[in-house]
């Protein structure tokens, strides 16, 4: 009822209580806070294979190209993410069970990874001569990559080290795709990966696409399948903290995909229908625990998207239908839809690029889930059906030369219908704001 307030009356949104604070504590001295914090390192260096030729710019000078072939490359990702949760009275009756200590919460997560890949792979470049490219039929990937991560669970009340997990992956991908610049009437994509070694053995994925190219007037039809097995998140898994204790031993999750599509370039339209099963679903229950599905689930999902252009004025289109056979276990609204109206202009001569225009996003009213802030996770809820409305965004980028520039004035139709709506149960969204930004490359 209170949201539903909080949706419809202005004078309500300003006068609610804030649930981050209580009469027993002082006023500028928070309860119960959470944080995130994420840090992230990546590093890539390649190799190229190829052929060089040479360009006559005029009798007395020549230009020298390169073009790759091959190329061998190494990629490294580190990343540190932790989650804090802290709350100075665990006994307010918001919590189902108290484990470790009833006068403080403070609970962490962390998870510390990094990723090494090498990778060969073809550049789909056939040869090249001063204005013509002729490009490769196919192109292929052959990756070896392996994950080192560390993921540790601490309540602050145990008084003992912390709870460890440190593992390894290793794992093996490959594709193998026609290029889509060869302009071959025959489209195609094998890819595949597998996991023969570490925490997550045994996790596989394979995908198949397949299409064929009328017209460049008629467009291109194409099917394809993918079908992965995945072991559920760590976290599903294990939990180790002062108000959810658990170590589930759930088998893999199975997914198959089935799909067909219609693409017409010139026309600006994409259709796309899917069908999908799903085994061994893992989700949060309301209580906050996961839960394994032992029933298989069904979706069907259909895709349009279509775009207008006239001159320099764009309107893009894009609505999503999806149903699930269980609509008790998974919480998604049965119609997504996006649509931009913009004018675009860019002049070459004054290095300008303008774009404005408006947003428009949509989603049907659906059971949206709760939050569990102890855990950090979104928790299924099926009290509370959340309204929803078209919301209406204008932006401004422009760029001149090196520097661009982005205004945003978001949820500007707030108001109408209603004053606001929610992402899950009890967070609402934000009201109407304005943001911008300026980036400027600095160069010699």
């Amino acid at each position: 009822a209170d949201d539903l307030l909080f949706a419809e009356d202005a004078n309500y949104r300003r006068t609610v209580d804030v649930n981050l604070q209580d009469d027993f504590f002082a006023e500028d001295e928070f309860p119960v806070f959470n944080r995130w914090k994420e840090s992230h390192f990546h590093m890539q260096q390649s190799y190229d294979w190829g052929k060089e030729y040479q360009e006559q710019i005029n009798d007395s000078t020549v230009k020298e190209h390169f073009y790759g072939k091959i190329r061998l490359s190494h990629r490294a990702n580190y990343s540190n993410r932790n989650y804090l949760y802290h709350d100075l009275l665990p006994v307010s009756g918001f919590y189902d069970s108290i484990y470790l200590d009833s006068l403080l919460t403070y609970d962490y997560t962390y998870f510390q990874s990094l990723n090494n890949a090498i990778v060969l792979e073809s550049l789909g470049n056939k040869s090249q001569q001063p204005g013509i490219k002729i490009y490769q039929k196919h192109l292929f990937r052959i990756g070896l990559h392996h994950q080192y991560f560390k993921l540790q669970q601490n309540p602050w009340a145990t008084g003992q080290p912390p709870e460890t997990e440190e593992n390894q992956n290793w794992m093996a991908a490959a594709s193998l795709k026609s290029h889509d610049k060869a302009r071959q009437p025959f489209l195609y994509e094998v890819s595949g990966r597998y996991i023969p070694e570490g925490y997550n053995k045994g996790e596989w994925l394979a995908r198949l696409t397949a299409g064929y190219r009328l017209s460049d007037t008629l467009g291109i039809i194409g099917l394809g399948v993918l079908f992965r097995q995945n072991r559920p998140a760590y976290l599903m898994l294990r939990q180790f903290s002062n108000h959810f204790i658990w170590d589930h031993d759930y088998g893999s999750i199975t997914e198959s995909d089935y799909f067909l599509t219609y693409a017409n370039e010139r026309w600006q339209t994409y259709l796309k229908a899917a069908y999908g099963l799903m085994d061994g679903w893992v989700y949060w229950d309301p209580e906050g625990i996961p839960r394994q599905n032992p029933d298989q689930i069904r979706r069907v999902m259909f895709q349009l998207q279509k775009n207008f252009t006239w001159r320099k004025w764009h309107w893009e289109n894009q609505v999503v239908y999806q149903e699930f056979s269980d609509t008790a276990l998974i919480h998604l609204p049965n119609i997504v839809s996006r649509h931009s109206f913009y004018y675009e202009s860019a002049m070459p001569k004054l290095s300008t690029y303008i774009q404005f225009g408006i947003d428009v996003r949509f989603w049907s009213n659906y059971y949206a889930d709760a939050y569990m802030p102890a855990t950090g996770q979104f928790i299924l809820q099926d009290t509370d059906l959340m309204l929803y409305y078209p919301v209406v965004d204008l932006f401004l980028n422009f760029r001149v030369k090196k520097a661009r520039l982005f205004l945003q004035m978001s949820h500007v139709n707030q108001g109408f219908p209603a004053n606001g709506y929610f992402a899950a149960l009890h967070y609402p969204m934000h009201d109407r704001s304005f943001r911008f930004g300026v980036s400027w490359m600095f160069l010699d």
